[in-house]
């Protein structure tokens, strides 16, 4: 059986190959002929060929649950995944381009919708590699995008585009597969997809399960011609299976760990299966979505009574994965329909946030809003935000641990909102500004902390970092007031970490999100395959030296 490993490479014999061929060829590119080359656990003599079967559309963990009879029955042997990633845009043009280029959209220069300002030139799509290694391996691709096949695909011997869907796509490439003399088979279908945009990417919508399970019958179809070629006995196949973007009930196209999260399969008869599985750790959060009602977390203690401390601090970390609109509270205790009223917040201005006190007198009223050097807060990443309050003189914000400004606060004799809520989290003191004034803020949040102190710049910065762990350790530890980690993962409440066992309230039934990010804004995805894989791990599999000038963004799987 294969031995599996996490880096690009090739092994000694490949390399000494090589270096007979430089030397034989005498030139600066020479054309590598390694067809029928073996090694550990591949028959002598076989040739070894690679099928690519793209699905459109395909959401990694709704095709898990989806009936997929002959994608299962090939995990036995097969490195796979269905925590698999890509990055955002989520869009066709851009997935594709990545899996195929097996550089990201940085590289590529596909990020929008289409194939304009692609740099292809400098990094080609995979069969033009292909085809310098070795002129005599037959490339096919056969697309239900034809934009694909015209501006992505180069160098392929054989190029389709049926016009009339999936099936047709289906027939052709049955038809390629029976041809002794194709090596490397591109298959693409966008039927789930289509899917997908019209009812929503959802295990709950059974158009997209029952288009799953289409493009599966299709797969069983295929893997059934490569079993049937007249040649099968001297040959050796890869068959990739993969998917440009996931999607959410309302599309795709965004950062959303829904949209990024695609499934890959790398599947040959003589594999181990070896699943691979995202880190559990620190990704379920609860999220806030006002647009389907009022949801907030909120305290109704005493304890948050503000005018009792001449100081204090207050942490929160946000992820929000879209444009904000109008100026909702991220937190806060204060009636918000007029920043003059008494109490304090965090909330949103603009792409950013600011800070805001007031006492009920118009003169007192102070804003300090994060600059524009600060990274906006709607790109789909946790933020750390931070206020440390001296009432005697100064507020200081902080976000992401970097100190961003302050303003005096002495005049202000009220902090206070005299609210139902004491303490809210996603909602003003009122608990009602949404139905108030019409609120869209979706946004998760987590590890909110609240101290009685100030808290100095270094702690801060510390504690803004991805170990966000309070302990006895921590400088100020006997002044936490609360400490509110946000991942339970269930239920009404969030528990309270801190000496003071006072959980917070949840309203609305917001949901417990699987967000895919930990807190220090990292995909959680260490050792899952991406869409930049697939590129790398063919160039492995047909035995290609991946040279550095390509900089590809991939990691092979497979040892060779």
């Amino acid at each position: 059986m294969r031995k599996f490993y996490n880096g690009i490479g090739t092994k000694s014999s490949g390399l000494l190959i090589l270096v007979l061929l430089l030397i034989a060829a005498g030139c600066n590119k020479p054309r590598y002929d390694l067809t029928g080359a073996t090694d550990d656990g591949n028959p002598a003599g076989k040739h070894r060929k690679v099928l690519i079967v793209g699905i459109s559309g395909g959401r990694g963990d709704v095709i898990l649950k989806a009936p997929i009879p002959n994608i299962r029955k090939m995990l036995t042997n097969s490195i796979y995944s269905f925590d698999a990633l890509t990055e955002a845009p989520t869009l066709e043009s851009t997935g594709w381009s990545s899996t195929l280029t097996g550089v990201w959209g940085a590289k590529h220069g596909v990020i929008s919708e289409g194939y304009a300002g692609n740099n292809f030139e400098k990094y080609p799509m995979l069969f033009k590699h292909i085809k310098e290694f070795n002129a005599k391996l037959k490339t096919v691709s056969i697309s239900a995008d034809a934009a694909l096949n015209a501006s992505l695909v180069s160098d392929a011997d054989v190029k389709e585009s049926p016009g009339n869907g999936d099936l047709a796509v289906k027939d052709k490439a049955l038809a390629q597969l029976a041809d002794v003399s194709s090596d490397v088979v591109l298959v693409n279908f966008k039927g789930l997809d289509a899917a997908g945009d019209q009812y929503g990417f959802d295990a709950s919508i059974p158009e997209y399960m029952q288009a799953i399970a289409t493009a599966d019958a299709y797969v069983g179809e295929l893997l059934a011609a490569v079993e049937a070629r007249a040649s099968i006995n001297e040959e050796d196949w890869l068959i990739v299976i993969s998917s440009d973007h996931g999607g959410t009930l309302t599309g795709h196209g965004g950062n959303e760990y829904e949209s990024r999260n695609i499934f890959t399969v790398f599947y040959n008869k003589s594999f181990n299966a070896n699943p691979i599985v995202k880190s559990q750790t620190n990704t379920t959060f609860l999220k806030i979505n006002q647009v389907d009602g009022l949801q907030y977390a909120y305290s109704d203690s005493s304890l948050y009574k503000f005018n009792k401390y001449p100081q204090f601090t207050f942490e929160m970390r946000v992820k929000v994965d879209v444009s904000m609109k109008s100026d909702p509270a991220f937190a806060s205790n204060k009636d918000w329909g007029s920043g003059g009223n008494p109490g304090w917040g965090l909330f949103v201005s603009g792409q950013r946030w600011r800070f805001n006190v007031g006492d009920g007198i118009s003169a007192n009223r102070r804003d300090l809003v994060a600059p524009e050097t600060a990274a906006v807060l709607s790109d789909g990443k946790w933020h750390h935000l931070a206020v440390s309050v001296n009432k005697s003189s100064l507020a200081k914000i902080y976000q992401d641990g970097a100190f961003l400004g302050e303003i005096n606060v002495s005049g202000v004799t009220n902090w206070e909102g005299n609210q139902k809520a004491t303490l809210a989290i996603l909602e003003d003191g009122t608990i009602n500004s949404r139905n108030q004034w019409g609120y869209e803020l979706k946004a998760n949040f987590a590890d909110v902390r609240l101290w009685n102190t100030v808290i100095d710049p270094t702690t801060l910065a510390t504690y803004a970092k991805c170990d966000t762990t309070v302990t006895t350790n921590h400088p100020y530890y006997e002044n936490l007031l609360g400490w509110w980690k946000g991942n339970d993962a269930k239920g009404a409440i969030l528990k309270d970490y801190s000496l003071k066992n006072s959980n917070l309230k949840i309203f609305g039934a917001p949901k417990w999100e699987e967000t895919g990010k930990n807190l220090c804004s990292a995909i959680v995805q260490a050792d899952v395959p991406k869409t930049v894989d697939v590129t790398a791990q063919v160039y492995s599999w047909l035995r290609i030296p991946i040279r550095p000038e390509w900089s590809l963004d991939g990691k092979v799987w497979i040892n060779n």
